[in-house]
């Protein structure tokens, strides 16, 4: 005669098979986890990440200097490229503020905008609409447009002969690299 099972060790069985599935549905989710990492997502492209490091060569007092550029991708839909060595770039209030290492008093910011019914074109080399506002001496609007996406670019700094020469290539070129992302 076949022993019946006892309901101590019915339970006891019942436990260990509850165990058991739950341990093979932590180890899918785990295994599905990992997948994702390590394959789904390195295709994917990140924001608000430098990447990218190049050698470029910008011009100054006649002369070519070379400078490490990064490539600056941004949730805000854009990315341009900035002077690793002058300026860092940090997040703020929906907005990407790029400052100027050797003196807080020059820097850049990138924000979503609409374009002003009063602009006058600029001699920017990109290929989006844009156009230019002088504020005062010390701060300069950019708007840069394609399609329904606008951007302001605003540029704070002194009116300086050492920011004209030399940090105002600089942010030149920080703006002839600015590309909006299609969407």
């Amino acid at each position: 005669m076949a022993k019946k099972k006892s309901k101590k060790q019915q339970c006891s069985s019942l436990t260990k098979k509850i165990v058991l599935l739950l341990g093979v549905i932590a180890l899918g989710f785990i295994i599905f986890w990992l997948v994702k990492i390590l394959i789904l997502d390195k295709n994917c492209e990140k924001v608000n990440i430098s990447t990218d490091e190049k050698q470029e060569y910008i011009m100054l007092e006649g002369e070519q200097e070379k400078i490490t550029t990064k490539k600056y991708i941004s949730d805000l839909n854009y990315s341009m490229r900035y002077d690793i060595d002058s300026f860092k770039v940090i997040k703020y209030k929906g907005q990407d503020i790029y400052i100027f290492l050797y003196n807080d008093l020059v820097f850049l910011t990138v924000e979503k905008s609409i374009v002003p019914k009063t602009c006058s074109s600029s001699d920017l080399d990109i290929s989006y609409s844009n156009c230019y506002i002088k504020v005062d001496n010390s701060i300069e609007e950019y708007y840069i447009s394609l399609k329904d996406a606008a951007y302001k670019i605003t540029v704070k700094s002194p009116n300086t002969t050492e920011y004209q020469e030399g940090i105002r290539k600089r942010i030149t070129h920080m703006i002839d690299s600015f590309e909006i992302k299609d969407k």
